[in-house]
């Protein structure tokens, strides 16, 4: 088989492994010590003569003695029977045995497993909920889903600033920072994971000390990517207190110890590295015996970061043949375990091995080697990001029409709602203008009795009893009431001195000693009295006619003046008046 031919199978099968997820193997009972097992069966002694809550917590210890092992889940099960009703140990139970989901268990079980510990931790209002929803961050970036995982996070950030919660603040910027780093915006890796720092340091010992830890392993590695290497090692230092803090304040922890070996064995690795990009050698080679001091036969592919270390040590300082042999001790590692990226990495390291010690002809054909790979890898990173976006862009179109449905929903609600007032007021309204049509068309029959009564009375008067004044009013009265001549709508005060014979200022003083208005105003009088007969009595006759007929000019002005005198309008004062001839009938 030609060497492209292995190159194109060894494509294809990257392809695979990066659409697939791929579960690691959980840990054999083989990797624990005896150590472990005598602490096992101190602990289930303890366990076995307890009850309740001290029940519990004793076989959460052994679930955490047996982390990533298949006794993990059957111990958090034991747990949780016997800490039934105490919300603390069942929320520290269900996230410990959510992380195990996020590691070993296929996305349908670990999303079920996701939202009962979040709806569990919601209801009892647990700030843990951030705990949880870093798990599930996690598992997204792990699996490649990078875009859903910082739509989730930034989501977490918005309600945390929102609430101000520094404690969901500290997990959202970790997550997000582990997302950045994934995609190789390591500046923007760098801020987020400062801030996370920043709050867990407002936190305090509120916060979980191995996160703050991890935290800080992510940040100083991120530093040294991007140049800033006295700030990675300021960094390295601080993380190392702290892992030593840990291990002082957890000293019967046989699991941490072993973890925490491989946790300072890393942060040698980056001291290494960064004093070599310092080009200070000696202290390189102080900090690389340091790392080889925390190497542990059970440390796994961590063993592998000492090895790509060691490499890029004697690379630097000319030891060409202990460069390779360590670089090749990472190829074969990250190749049997199928892990590509790592493999690439490796490679290139090796490369550039080759390519100082002069073999160009070795590492030309290693880097076209690697070119073609990483195109490949990008090639599927590509689609898996726009098969993700699209996802997601169904997931928001979705989204959003639920909300519009539910906009328009409420919509329409608020219009029935608005409909129904509308209506409640015009009937409210309707029914207290019927009772105001009511009073004033009471008011304006009393009235028009009363002026009938006033004018008999005046009429039949004694001629001698009356004054001057009197007596020329009771003759235009009389004439009016005759004649109509106030129908006409030239009809003036001029017209009503030259019918009576006499002059103005008698004229005035007559009618304002009867009635106490002015000439005008009397006139007016006259034609509205006169229109409540015609809107009374002709139901066929139009509102313009009964105006020209009751001797207004416009029907404007009668308006004006019907609705001013009687506080009603013509055509309110007709309907009820038809309305109480048809009730009289």
């Amino acid at each position: 088989m030609t060497y492209s031919g292995i190159i194109r199978i060894f494509l294809g099968l990257s392809l695979f492994i990066l659409t697939s997820r791929i579960v690691p193997a959980k840990k054999p009972d083989s990797a624990f010590d005896s150590a472990v097992w005598d602490e096992e069966k101190e602990l289930l002694s303890k366990a076995g003569e307890s009850e309740g809550r001290n029940a519990a917590a004793l076989y959460l210890e052994l679930a955490h003695l047996f982390k990533d092992n298949e006794r993990e889940l059957a111990y958090l099960d034991q747990a949780e029977k016997f800490a039934a009703g105490d919300e603390d140990i069942i929320a520290e139970i269900k996230l410990s045995r959510l992380a195990h989901y996020a590691v070993y268990e296929p996305d349908e079980t670990f999303r079920k497993e996701a939202l009962d510990v979040s709806d569990y931790l919601q209801l009892h209002k647990d700030k843990r909920l951030a705990n949880a929803r870093y798990i599930v961050i996690k598992r997204h970036i792990d699996e490649g889903r990078t875009q859903t995982a910082l739509a989730i996070a930034k989501r977490m950030l918005n309600e945390a600033n929102d609430g101000y919660d520094s404690y969901s603040q500290a997990y959202a910027y970790l997550s997000i920072g582990l997302i950045y780093t994934s995609l190789d915006q390591h500046f923007e890796a760098v801020d987020a994971f400062e801030d996370s720092i920043e709050q867990m340091d407002i936190e305090g010992k509120a916060f979980p000390a191995i996160d703050r830890i991890k935290a800080g392993l992510e940040l100083l590695e991120v530093q040294y990517s991007i140049g800033r290497h006295l700030e990675s090692m300021e960094t390295c230092r601080r993380t190392e207190a702290l892992i030593e803090k840990y291990i002082e304040d957890n000293a019967q922890d046989n699991e941490l110890r072993i973890n925490s070996r491989s946790m300072l064995l890393f942060i040698q690795c980056i001291f290494v590295r960064n004093y070599l990009a310092l080009k200070e050698f000696d202290n390189a080679k102080k900090h690389l015996d340091l790392a080889a001091g925390h190497l542990y036969p059970s440390i796994g592919l961590d063993v592998e970061v000492y090895n790509e270390t060691c490499a890029d040590y004697y690379r630097v300082t000319g030891d060409y043949a202990k460069a390779l042999e360590y670089a090749e001790h990472s190829v074969n590692a990250y190749r049997d375990n199928g892990l590509l990226p790592y493999y690439l990495d490796a490679l290139a390291l090796k490369t550039k091995i080759l390519a100082d010690k002069g073999d160009w002809r070795e590492a030309y054909t290693v880097l076209d080697y690697i070119g073609k790979s990483r195109d490949s890898l990008d090639a599927s990173r590509f689609a898996a990001r726009m098969s993700e976006l699209h996802t997601l862009y169904e997931v928001d179109k979705l989204e959003f029409m639920k909300k519009r449905q539910q906009t328009l929903i409420a919509f329409s609600l608020m219009c029935c709602i608005l409909l129904l007032a509308v209506v409640a007021v015009y009937v409210i309204y309707s029914h207290r203008l019927k009772q105001k049509n009511r009073v004033l068309y009471d008011q304006i029959s009393a009235n028009a009795r009363r002026a009938s009564s006033s004018s008999q009375v005046l009429r039949l008067a004694p001629e001698d009893s009356l004054s001057k004044e009197m007596r020329l009013f009771r003759k235009i009265a009389i004439l009016m009431e005759q004649e109509h001549s106030f129908t006409d709508p030239a009809f003036s005060r001029t017209s009503l001195v030259r019918l009576t014979c006499s002059n103005d200022k008698y004229v005035a003083d007559a009618i304002r000693e009867g009635t106490g208005l002015t000439v005008a105003a009397y006139i007016s009088e006259l034609r509205l009295d006169d229109s409540l007969e015609l809107l009374a009595d002709d139901e066929f006759q139009s509102l313009d006619e009964v105006s020209s007929d009751s001797g207004f000019g416009s029907y404007s002005s009668f308006f004006r003046a019907f609705q001013k005198k009687f506080s009603m309008t013509p055509s309110e004062y007709r309907n009820y008046a038809r309305k109480r001839d048809s009730i009289i009938s």
